[in-house]
């Protein structure tokens, strides 16, 4: 803001420069190569929070290592229609949401996928490839969603359990 109205922004871009540091001491996970869910108890759960720290404007992460940690959401968290909430490589992942409500509010965020995630998914993987192909992907991605939309359950997405609403 400071550069935009013409301000001195050098003490902006030292504070800067020390939130970049700091966060990446305290989040960035050497073994998994990607950030940390949480850091109170180092929570190495591969999630896709960490996406929303990939996707800020203003970079947070290295360019190698924004890389890293779209690759790992890539890899383990991306699904056909969403990103899950937790890595399919994990011990603790529920392959599918079903069964009484107690078994379905515990898979919620150990493994259901979720649609609502791609866009922060699609804006991390345009910031850490910012070619036409990468756009191209990104939009047939996209377009899934689209086609899906009318088919089984119009106007939702269901992924890989039965309709609960009664709607579909």
């Amino acid at each position: 803001l400071a550069r935009r109205f013409g301000r001195p922004s050098s003490q902006y871009d030292v504070l800067a420069k020390q939130v970049r540091l700091a966060f990446n001491r305290r989040f960035w996970n050497e073994e998994t190569q990607c950030l940390y869910d949480v850091v109170d108890a180092d929570d190495p759960s591969v999630r896709p929070n960490m996406l929303y720290a990939a996707s800020l404007p203003y970079g947070l992460l290295s360019d190698a290592r924004l890389r890293k940690v779209v690759k790992k959401a890539t890899e383990e968290l991306l699904d056909v229609y969403g990103l899950r909430s937790l890595s399919k490589a994990d011990p603790r992942f529920v392959p599918e949401y079903s069964g009484p409500l107690r078994k379905r509010d515990f898979s919620y965020h150990m493994g259901t996928t979720w649609g609502f995630l791609i866009g922060t998914y699609v804006d991390s993987y345009l910031k850490a490839y910012p070619s036409m192909t990468a756009k191209l992907r990104m939009k047939e991605l996209c377009l899934s969603f689209e086609t899906h939309l009318r088919e089984g359950c119009v106007g939702g997405v269901v992924i890989g359990a039965p309709c609960l609403s009664g709607w579909c």
